[in-house]
């Protein structure tokens, strides 16, 4: 599971709800919190499943749920936000990413 706080909800802007399903390790998307309808920082949130996802993030599944991602995952959100909303929307907007291995 990912979380991905931006600096807009730029999807909300453009008539989008956040859900959406895109290739890689976290396939499933859908915007977290109640977003900019509560002052809360706008966030989408990626859920991945299956063994092969697992073994993806292992490498960078050691820092805790409240630590900043490893760059190799935020590259790995950018790559599938960014075949939805576009690469310099994701680029311009992403402002942390936190994720959390379930399994192993």
């Amino acid at each position: 599971k990912a979380v991905a706080f931006f600096r807009t909800p730029f999807w909300e802007k453009a008539g989008a709800s956040g859900v959406s399903q895109t290739a890689g390790p976290f396939s499933i998307w859908w915007e977290g919190g109640a977003g900019s309808t509560h002052a809360e920082q706008p966030a989408l949130v990626g859920l991945g499943v299956g063994e092969e996802v697992c073994k993806a993030l292992a490498p960078y599944s050691e820092t805790g749920v409240d630590d900043e991602s490893a760059p190799q995952v935020r590259d790995m959100v950018k790559a599938a936000l960014g075949s939805i909303y576009g690469k310099d929307v994701i680029e311009a907007e992403l402002k942390s990413v936190r994720h959390k291995c379930w399994g192993t």
